[in-house]
């Protein structure tokens, strides 16, 4: 159950999972603290990752001409 859970832990994050299964992982979180700790990484490292950039790069750009 612990691996099904973790893989719905990047839907939950963005709020792409239906309310049921909400409840579960939410439910999950209170009691396992592993899930919890894997939780708070996942989001800690994608409120911290840089923006991705919206166009291409002016060094990819020099490399395609």
């Amino acid at each position: 159950m612990k691996n099904k859970i973790q893989s719905f832990l990047l839907p939950f994050y963005f709020g792409s999972v239906d309310d049921d299964q909400r409840l579960v992982i939410e439910r999950e979180l209170l009691s396992d603290p592993e899930v919890l700790v894997d939780y708070l990484d996942l989001k800690r490292n994608l409120e911290a990752a840089s923006q991705v950039p919206s166009g291409p790069s002016r060094h990819l750009w020099l490399r395609l001409q």
